[in-house]
């Protein structure tokens, strides 16, 4: 079995552009919603992913120092600061992480705000299981070949 909008099987890695392997999707959620971080859980559990959590955006930089992760998923509204600085922080952080926004909105004028505050993509809330699935493969994918979330 393929993994949805891939073409990898589940067990396959990916050579990353410093030639190390990567088998196991790893991202951090920033986010104070549980519900929103549960559904993100169950999710990570069935694809055999690695999922770790922040509430804030000073807790997930300290995280990602320790652990870095290729991915985080920064959810809108999660700190007191606009989304906008807080995507640009990420991306100036030590480990570059690939950054989506999580919003309960998603159209092509977000999407240009996104990116031009150096994030990657928008990852629709209220997204079906399988596009959440399909959207973390394609950044993962991306953020390994790009060396994202390493120091």
């Amino acid at each position: 079995m393929n993994l949805p909008g891939t073409g990898l099987r589940p067990d396959a890695t990916v050579t990353t552009h410093t030639g190390e392997e990567e088998s196991v999707l790893r991202f951090t959620v920033i986010t104070p919603d549980d519900d929103f971080y549960q559904r993100l859980q169950q999710i990570a559990g069935g694809c055999q992913w690695q999922i770790a959590r922040a509430v804030s955006l000073d807790e997930a930089e300290r995280l990602l120092l320790e652990n870095p992760t290729p991915l985080v998923i920064y959810e809108e509204g999660s700190a007191a600061n606009s989304w906008q600085s807080a995507l640009r922080r990420l991306h100036d952080s030590a480990t570059h992480p690939c950054v989506l926004l999580a919003s309960g909105v998603s159209d092509d004028n977000l999407l240009r705000e996104v990116v031009g505050n150096h994030g990657y993509d928008v990852l629709p809330k209220s997204a079906t299981r399988e596009k959440i699935i399909r959207c973390l493969n394609f950044a993962w994918l991306w953020a390994l070949a790009w060396g994202r979330g390493r120091r």
